[in-house]
């Protein structure tokens, strides 16, 4: 070879390895651009699951590209090290920083092997735990609770509390769940904080201050009925017109609990004679089946409701007069209105309210109402039922075959709680010749309740197919009703509901009032949302149906589909961490062989043991522990990437609520730690079987 070869082919073996570190850097970063823009695994036309090559190779590029950056950086760090250390005093860190900086070349492979184990193990970690939290999450989105319960039918008045005193049960929320054309949750708003498993990132507003916005700033309207009735009875008369037989009007009172769920309690029947009438109607649950007491006490259970009790309004129902049957066809409506039916007037009087705490026997004193002391008011219509109001209607001469005239209120003074009304009069003829059936008409004197919408959540799916803003007002369709709501917030999802069905919610009490305003029966409630203890699983009900938050979860992480690849990846860090510690073995004993000679002379310089193997550890201090932290920073970038890439359901689906990406940072320390410590400890055996120094010299003189 000509002199000055090997001269001249060094700078351009030089380029040529920058090119290549370039090269490898670019491609580095532009599968960091890839993974960042990444969406979902690709599916064939057949529905299976393709081989995405961005998925497969990018990971690996990204990884390798920016394992580069501490490999090139080393000789310039290793020089600066090197010069701090020199205008030191202490021996080891210069000689061991010397070390370093004379060969930085040569320290590249261990130090690339601890980057690609530290980062391997801190991507694997990463998206461990962030697999198994995804399962947890998507079983809270699923059940919404620590428990939901389902019922076949609502429980009674006496019984509302059976499932929230069960053994385990922390808090309850009644829950009713119906369909509008899309989801609608009434929900008690005020228990939700405490009780809806909905994740934070799921909403724009902390849970406090989102359902503080549906939560009703006032107390119900209504009379609060005192103590703790088991019973109230409602003394009332009706006058009927003369000649007019109206029979005997079962009456039907509206009961609110402490949940804001509202039932529907029969009071009797009160004759239409002239003469008060006491009609009592039992709170305790009546018709209360031996089977439903069994289930009580199977539940664990003592029942009862939730106080206090609120009478938001009565009911009565009568059958409307009937007249003479006009002529068939067309003329049959003409007719009708030309009999000019007088329509003649009867009279309801509300005496006084009372209620008794026992089962059986006498009532207390008359109450006025809320705010009031039982006995304070001798008619209820003094002050109870100030501010109410009076409705008449009859519902059946919506039938095309029904004729009649509707009742219609006349007069209501709610001082004297004295109602005038024109009874109406309907007949429903299915078809001519057949016997006429009679109509019902409706009489209901109801709580007054705040004129202005009701607040409501929405997701932000409703937001979508409703073309609705926030702070919009819209029509709710619930039952025959419609109650207008104003959105006052917007989430990305709703628990249970799914994570792209349009849904709404809004208080259970406040909906429950609104509906007794408008005489509309009660929303059912069959759903019960329980915050539970720990491993308490509460005693339901018979015939209650429950999905548990850590039964779902157990269920997620039990299956063996996705737990194959999560021991696949374990096992890969291990492999890593333990090639790793392999090189870096071997490494360091090399280091050591090829140094006796120069350990001999320091030995004889009179440098110690000790001082030696500290130099030594400090040495692959020097190179282990900046590895270390390169690949745990270039782990955790891989993960936010690549995590929420990789992250499926068991059916290959994206999981919602979307994956969050979680860095265990405790054991991604001690990986860190664990594989930086390897070269020390292997330095510290290695030094103990040094030969003898002045052996050494000897062969080196010979040498």
């Amino acid at each position: 070879m000509p002199p000055g070869c090997g001269g001249a082919g060094r700078p351009l073996a030089t380029a040529a390895r920058a090119g290549l570190d370039a090269a490898l850097l670019a491609l580095g970063v532009v599968a960091f651009w890839e993974l960042r823009r990444y969406s979902a695994v690709p599916r064939l036309s057949g529905g299976s699951l393709g081989i995405d090559p961005v998925l497969a190779v990018a990971p690996v590029l990204a990884l390798a590209g920016l394992a580069l950056l501490p490999l090139r950086a080393l000789p310039a760090a290793a020089r600066l090290l090197d010069r701090l250390s020199a205008r030191g005093r202490r021996l080891t860190a210069a000689l061991a920083s010397w070390q370093v900086a004379r060969r930085p070349v040569r320290q590249g492979g261990p130090i690339l092997l601890v980057v690609l184990a530290v980062g391997t193990g801190t991507l694997v970690l990463a998206q461990h735990q962030s697999w198994r939290q995804s399962q947890l999450d998507q079983a809270a989105f699923a059940t919404g609770a620590d428990v939901r319960a389902g019922l076949a039918a609502p429980l009674p008045l006496g019984r509302a509390a059976l499932i929230a005193q069960a053994h385990g049960v922390l808090g309850a929320m009644p829950v009713s769940n119906f369909n509008s054309g899309f989801d609608v949750y009434a929900l008690d708003a005020r228990a939700a904080p405490d009780t809806v498993l909905l994740r934070p990132d799921l909403a724009a507003l902390r849970p406090a201050v989102l359902w503080r916005r549906i939560t009703p700033a006032r107390p119900s309207p209504g009379l609060v009925l005192p103590g703790r009735p088991a019973r109230l009875a409602v003394t009332a008369a009706v006058r009927p017109p003369r000649g007019v037989h109206l029979g005997t009007l079962p009456v039907s009172l509206s009961v609110q609990d402490g949940w804001g769920i509202v039932y529907s309690v029969p009071a009797g029947s009160l004759p239409a004679d002239g003469r008060y009438h006491r009609l009592a109607a039992d709170l305790t649950g009546p018709g209360q089946p031996a089977a439903g007491q069994a289930a009580a006490g199977q539940a664990g259970g003592r029942g009862g409701a939730r106080y206090p009790l609120r009478l938001l309004g009565l009911s009565l129902s009568y059958q409307l007069p009937g007249f003479p049957v006009p002529p068939s066809g067309p003329a049959a409506r003409t007719t009708l209105t030309e009999a000019g039916i007088a329509a003649a007037r009867a009279t309801l009087d509300v005496r006084d309210l009372a209620v008794s705490a026992r089962p059986s026997g006498g009532f207390a004193a008359p109450f006025a109402g809320a705010g009031q002391h039982p006995g304070t008011g001798p008619r209820a219509g003094g002050g109870g039922l100030a501010g109410w109001h009076a409705a008449a209607g009859a519902a059946g001469l919506a039938d095309p075959h029904a004729f009649g005239i509707k009742p219609a209120v006349k007069a209501w003074r709610p001082g004297t709680a004295s109602l005038t009304f024109s009874v109406g009069t309907g007949l429903l003829i299915q078809k001519s010749g057949a016997v006429p059936l009679p109509v019902a008409g409706q009489l209901a004197l109801t709580a007054g309740y705040p004129a202005g919408p009701l607040p409501a959540i929405a997701t932000r799916a409703f937001y979508g197919s409703a073309n609705a803003r926030l702070g919009q007002v819209i029509p709710l369709p619930v039952g025959n009703a419609t109650v207008p709501v104003r959105l006052v917030a917007a989430i990305r999802a709703f628990p249970s509901a799914g994570g792209t069905a349009p849904a709404i919610i809004v208080d259970l009490g406040s909906l429950g009032g609104t509906l007794a305003a408008q005489s509309q029966p009660p929303v059912p409630v069959t759903g019960w949302w329980l915050h539970t203890a720990p491993g308490s699983p509460p005693r339901l009900p018979a015939g209650a149906t429950a999905a548990t938050w850590a039964g779902t979860a157990a269920v997620l992480l039990g299956d063996p589909l996705p737990n194959v690849p999560q021991l696949a990846l374990l096992v890969i860090a291990l492999a890593a961490a333990l090639l790793a510690t392999i090189g870096f073995v071997v490494c360091v004993v090399a280091a050591v062989t090829e140094r006796r000679l120069q350990d001999a002379l320091l030995a004889a310089l009179g440098v110690g043991r000790g001082a030696r193997t500290s130099q030594l550890c400090l040495e692959q201090l020097m190179l282990s522990v900046p590895a270390a932290i390169a690949g745990a920073l270039i782990g955790v970038g891989l993960a936010r990437l690549l995590v929420p890439a990789v992250t499926l359901t068991s059916g290959a689906a994206a999981p919602f609520p979307p994956v969050h990406v979680l860095i265990p940072l405790g054991w991604t320390a001690v990986l860190a730690l664990v594989v930086a410590a390897v070269p020390v400890l292997t330095a510290v055996v290695a030094a103990a079987h040094r030969p003898d120094p002045a052996a050494q010299l000897r062969l080196g003189d010979s040498a």
